[in-house]
């Protein structure tokens, strides 16, 4: 219960950043509570996702490869003159 909570705390605090990109960072909890209402909990308190432990290697590559978006290409630097 206390990582719960923990989580939850951490995740809105994340969420509560001024900076929105900070604020939008992805975040999945990968806990060992199985449970709906746990899943829930985690997503109400503004996580992304949620994987129960044990988790498929595959699936986390997956939800991070969703949640991250596309890649973003920093613009090349003007040449100096």
């Amino acid at each position: 219960l206390r990582t719960q909570k923990t989580m939850s705390l951490l995740a809105r605090r994340i969420r509560a950043f001024t900076d929105p990109a900070r604020a939008r960072v992805p975040i999945i909890a990968l806990t060992a509570n199985a449970f709906r209402a746990d899943t829930e909990r985690y997503l109400a308190a503004g996580m992304n996702a949620c994987l129960t432990k044990p988790f498929d290697e595959a699936e986390l590559v997956r939800l991070i490869d969703a949640l991250a978006g596309p890649a973003v290409v920093a613009a090349e630097p003007p040449p100096d003159t």
